[in-house]
């Protein structure tokens, strides 16, 4: 072998292994699946107590977030759910923040939720106040994207946070009861495994977003 055709070899191998290289870099990190599961925060006494910032994303599903109430007497409950489209995260995505803060003193409740994600924003906002005994609800509330919202009209969320402006839909639909107390993300996560396959039977349009 000439001396042109080994530097010809050696060079066609190190073009091969920059190659292989490259494709190993762009698989590690642009096609495997992300992920992100958190449980949030949360805030309780002996009579109330929220849940905000449940959040799971696993691409290239719509994320979900959503938040949990503990009524006198009544089991852990839904009070919002949000379905969102997004973007493929960038790892040098700097504009993407989460902000969960709950608080509880036995008659009043409240958590406050924000996911930011390329500049744009989710925001929920749930309250609650308890009677003067504790043992009923005198009042409850909840903002969704800074407007407040109709509770009876639905407690589900759809927004696609690729759209140019973001516009949240609000449907009405039955949220499966939480089978047991929210600890850790695998509770979170498989809860949300629960709430995806509940809402897609139940409405065509749901069903469409979460393709």
């Amino acid at each position: 072998m000439t001396h042109r055709r080994k530097l010809l070899l050696v060079l066609t191998i190190g073009l091969v292994l920059v190659a292989a290289a490259g494709w190993w870099w762009y698989a590690r990190f642009e096609l495997l699946p992300f992920k992100m599961v958190l449980r949030g925060s949360s805030s309780s006494s002996e009579n109330l107590g929220v849940s905000g910032g449940n959040l799971v994303v696993v691409a290239p599903k719509p994320g979900l977030l959503f938040g949990t109430v503990r009524k006198p007497g009544s089991r852990e409950q839904f009070t919002y759910l949000i379905l969102f489209r997004y973007g493929r995260p960038k790892s040098d995505d700097s504009s993407r923040g989460l902000q969960f803060h709950c608080t509880s003193d036995g008659k009043k409740a409240e958590a406050n939720d924000t996911v930011e994600l390329a500049g744009k924003r989710i925001e929920a906002a749930y309250r609650i106040q308890l009677n003067e005994k504790g043992t009923a609800v005198a009042n409850e509330s909840l903002t969704i994207g800074g407007k407040g919202v109709d509770m009876t009209s639905g407690q589900v969320f759809l927004i696609d946070m690729t759209a140019e402006a973001p516009v949240y839909q609000q449907k009405k639909a039955e949220l499966p009861a939480i089978p047991s107390k929210l600890e850790s993300t695998q509770d979170v996560e498989q809860l949300a495994e629960s709430l995806r396959k509940s809402l897609e039977s139940q409405d065509p349009e749901i069903k469409a977003f979460m393709r």
